[in-house]
């Protein structure tokens, strides 16, 4: 076989530029249990691969633009608990009782005059919002999928990504509509509980903050439960789902079979993984914080936020996917380029055995004799 062509071992690696579809094909083995063990390592070397070796400051903003289309669309329709943290943090005053709120009967009195012109903005402002909330999560459902395939493939040409993740990432943007299905009713069950136990007390003269405070303990502790039902569902899609939809396309509901027989075969190491995977979360978002500040807030601008912290981006990807490489060797996403094999010719005036550094082709007059 001639030097360079089809096989020979010595060629250039290529495969790092292959479409989505040559990564695997055809239904898995069963997977191994799931194991973090080296993960970190090989997810490190990884980042410091996709991003430094080389250095390619347009790499840098082409995936910080990705990593901001995937960030438009994290946690969108589910709701956040945390933005009621604060209801009872003044709830009692500094000589002692609770506060008043301020008089609210002209308010109240003007909302009933003007009934049909409240539920008319309502509507409206509703289907604005469901159908800005449907965007940024059909974008966050791209942007997941090109981030995972950027990653694995080593490179960040947005067009290409866009192109070969379509079929991918609709199954993923119709998993998080259905979870989006089930969490806004029981949220807004939620948030009429608040107001139905709050408004008997704006309707008096004065009503005192603790009641107030008190009276939305219920609901508040409602959203959390909401919240804590749905994130192990979250979790899964995020980084065992997505990454299979990738993968083996196929649609969603043999990757989530799949998914379902990851978590059957080891409960533990998934269980494991989420915990691992929040304290990523922790630092990537104190990370995140000192970028912002330590660039005076001009790193809170989009996608330039993203690019200046691409390393945080890239390594919670590939920390994921390096996680996933333990199930067996169909799971493996990433496209590492071939190890350096010693050439048993050597080069032309060299002794036998020396070769090019890993991940080069060969130089001039390596290879075997003419006409081999």
């Amino acid at each position: 076989m001639p030097p360079g062509g089809p096989g020979n071992p010595y060629a250039p690696p290529v495969a790092v530029t292959a479409p989505a579809d040559a990564l695997i094909a055809g239904e898995p083995a069963a997977p191994q249990p799931l194991s973090i063990d080296g993960a970190f390592g090989r997810a490190w070397e990884l980042m410091k691969r996709f991003l430094f070796r080389p250095f390619d400051l347009g790499k840098w903003f082409a995936f910080g633009f990705l990593a901001w289309i995937f960030d438009l669309g994290e946690g969108g329709g589910v709701p956040n608990p945390s933005s009621f943290n604060n209801l009872g943090g003044s709830s009692r005053g500094g000589g002692g009782g609770g506060g008043a709120l301020p008089d609210m009967s002209e308010m109240l009195t003007w909302m009933r005059e003007n009934t049909g012109a409240i539920i008319a903005i309502g509507v409206a402002v509703a289907v604005f919002v469901v159908a800005l909330t449907m965007l940024c999560m059909w974008l966050g459902a791209r942007g997941s999928m090109m981030t995972f395939r950027a990653v694995a493939l080593g490179h960040a040409q947005v067009g290409d990504h866009w192109r070969s993740t379509r079929e991918a990432a609709w199954s993923y943007f119709g998993y998080r509509m259905l979870l989006w299905a089930i969490t806004m009713p029981l949220t807004l069950g939620c948030v009429v509980w608040a107001v139905l136990a709050v408004l008997p007390l704006v309707r008096g003269s004065s009503p005192d903050l603790e009641d107030v405070v008190y009276a939305l303990i219920g609901p508040g502790v409602g959203l959390v439960v909401v919240a804590l039902a749905m994130a192990p569902f979250n979790f899964l899609g995020r980084n065992v789902l997505a990454p299979m939809l990738l993968h083996f396309g196929g649609g969603l509901r043999a990757n989530w079979r799949r998914t379902m027989a990851v978590v059957k075969t080891s409960f533990g190491g998934v269980f494991l993984f989420a915990l691992v995977r929040v304290g990523i979360a922790i630092v990537q978002g104190i990370l995140e914080v000192v970028a912002i500040y330590a660039t005076c807030c001009i790193g809170m601008l989009p996608v330039l936020h993203q690019t200046i912290c691409a390393p945080l981006k890239a390594f919670e990807r590939a920390y994921t996917l390096r996680v996933l490489e333990s199930l067996g060797p169909a799971y493996k996403i990433v496209v590492d380029p071939p190890e350096f094999q010693v050439n048993p010719y050597g080069p032309m005036g060299a002794p036998p055995g020396q070769g090019p550094p890993p991940g080069y082709g060969p130089p001039p007059g390596y290879g075997p004799p003419p006409g081999y």
